[in-house]
């Protein structure tokens, strides 16, 4: 057997020649076995061998990766001590500790990740086995938890764009705060790699709520004034706000993503027009006293041509 290692004892049980080997041993002999790597390789090795005695070996690194869900919080909620409950006979029975547990979710992780790298065909029907798990113990509901897993990740997303849709409408510093933060934790997910499109999107989102939270409530005083918004940040929230029209796989999402979208359009074209009427009233007089371009800083060629673009629509909305 090659190692005693939580990871290498996972990948011991995807072999299914070993694993059918394994099974085959009177129950005395396995039961002896994982007494035995319990003792020697620790007691998250001690449940890789518990769920194969239990005729559960196939599924040890999709179990593996649940335990990464129903024993990811430290102060477990109290579906989740369920789910806990309910997980024990894919082990045989047995109260599952948690600390185990955790250890055999990272190696799990370790495992996913490098199949994830090496063949990434081989991964999906080991993550469609772990979210049918968790389904099954009720814990589905909580796989945001999941660092792994990419219903973890999707999950993370709904969170994000949930929370996202909470700061559109309140436009309070404190909501959007929290939706970036947890779009911040969908970029930490392993998964966020294969799915990098999506996570711009979440995190372009997330920046545009702050944005909007971060809105003076008075207008532009002067054309200066309004330039050197644009100038911050007026481009990127364009270019952000045509990017979250792709939306989402997910309806919820792309649904939320749509939202803050309509938002933004609102606040933009009321912007437009106050612009509008601040380069206005500069033409009108004699385009003198102050300047429209607040900082040398600024790239000229970009504002220059936003000022004529804008200049343009001016006088197509006076006309």
């Amino acid at each position: 057997m090659a190692g005693q290692t939580p990871a290498a004892l996972l990948d011991w049980s995807l072999d299914t020649t070993a694993l059918d080997r394994f099974v085959r041993l009177p129950e005395e002999a396995r039961n002896a076995l994982a007494t035995r790597i319990a003792a020697e390789g620790g007691a998250a090795a001690g449940l890789v061998f518990s769920a194969a005695a239990a005729g559960r070996g196939a599924d040890a690194l999709a179990v593996a990766l649940a335990c990464g869900v129903v024993f990811g919080e430290r102060e477990p909620r109290h579906s989740l001590r369920d789910a806990a409950v309910r997980l024990e006979p894919l082990f045989g029975g047995v109260r599952i500790n948690p600390d185990a547990a955790r250890g055999l979710a990272e190696a799990g992780r370790r495992v996913l990740d490098r199949m994830a790298r090496d063949a990434a065909a081989a991964i999906v029907p080991v993550e469609v086995r772990a979210a049918a798990i968790l389904a099954e113990i009720r814990a589905d509901t909580a796989a945001a938890l999941s660092p792994a897993l990419q219903l973890g990740l999707d999950g993370r997303i709904q969170e994000a764009a949930a929370a996202i849709r909470r700061a559109c409408e309140t436009s309070r510093v404190d909501d959007a705060s929290a939706a970036w933060d947890l779009a911040r934790r969908a970029t930490a997910h392993d998964r966020a790699g294969d799915n990098r499109s999506r996570v711009d999107r979440l995190v372009m989102a997330a920046r545009l709520v702050r944005w909007l939270a971060g809105q003076p409530a008075r207008a532009w005083r002067n054309l200066s004034e309004a330039a050197a918004a644009y100038a911050t940040d007026g481009g990127f929230v364009d270019r952000a706000r045509h990017a979250i029209r792709s939306g989402d796989r997910l309806p919820d999402v792309a649904t939320a993503y749509a939202r803050l979208a309509e938002t933004i359009t609102v606040k933009r074209e009321e912007q437009n027009h106050a612009f509008a009427t601040l380069l206005r009233e500069w033409n009108t007089a004699g385009a003198q006293g102050e300047v429209p371009c607040p900082s040398s800083a600024y790239s000229p060629r970009w504002l220059r041509l936003w000022l004529v673009t804008l200049r343009f629509y001016c006088w197509c909305w006076m006309a």
